[in-house]
């Protein structure tokens, strides 16, 4: 295919030349299509937001990172108030949107280098790469007033909910990221019991 010199290809070599583009093209569509399947084992199909899977894969590299320069991060465990209602007086078509919406503002609050993601149903995270607590709890106030701000439907209803947030901030003695999770799952399991947005 590659000469110094202008020349004419024969039939056998047009025909080599055919079957070599079809192979390459299919090579091509197979490797965008395995790209595509990767992204979406790692994303929430309603939201776009990453999933457990690639939020969990994240915060094992930001452990990794931690433990070897000793810096901070924090994560969030959140759960949507009075979400069920919504399904339950408007039907899930109004739930999702309210998922979409909830989680369009809980991006806004986010740093470019945060990971957000929804585990599923209400359930969602945030990876606060090397975040102290202090600053993690100012974060975590402006998710709670972004969050509960009316929300008005494509059918004309405004409805709103509330989040609570269970966070966690790892430190050079934290054990694992199974018990950095626990914690965080243990203060938002307290913050929804005692009723208040966060623990």
């Amino acid at each position: 295919m590659v000469d110094t010199q202008p020349r004419e290809f024969g039939e056998l070599q047009r025909f080599l030349l055919h079957d070599l583009s079809t192979l390459v093209v299919t090579a091509l569509e197979n490797r965008l299509q395995a790209n595509l399947l990767g992204q979406l084992a790692m994303t929430d199909h309603l939201t776009g937001l990453a999933n457990r899977s690639q939020f969990e894969r994240a915060l094992n590299s930001e452990m990794a990172y931690a433990d070897r320069n000793n810096g901070p991060f924090t994560v969030f465990y959140m759960d949507l108030n009075d979400f069920k209602k919504i399904n339950d007086n408007f039907g899930h078509a109004a739930g999702d949107e309210v998922l979409c919406e909830t989680s369009r503002r809980m991006e806004q609050q986010l740093r470019a280098e945060d990971m957000l993601a929804r585990f599923g149903g209400d359930e969602f995270g945030v990876l606060l790469r090397q975040s102290k607590s202090d600053s993690a709890q100012l974060l975590a106030m402006r998710i709670i007033d972004a969050v509960r701000a009316p929300i008005k439907l494509s059918t004309g209803d405004q409805v709103s909910v509330g989040i609570s947030i269970g966070m966690a901030t790892h430190t050079k003695d934290c054990g694992s990221i199974a018990d950095l999770l626990a914690q965080a799952d243990s203060n938002l399991y307290e913050a929804k019991r005692n009723k208040q947005h966060l623990a």
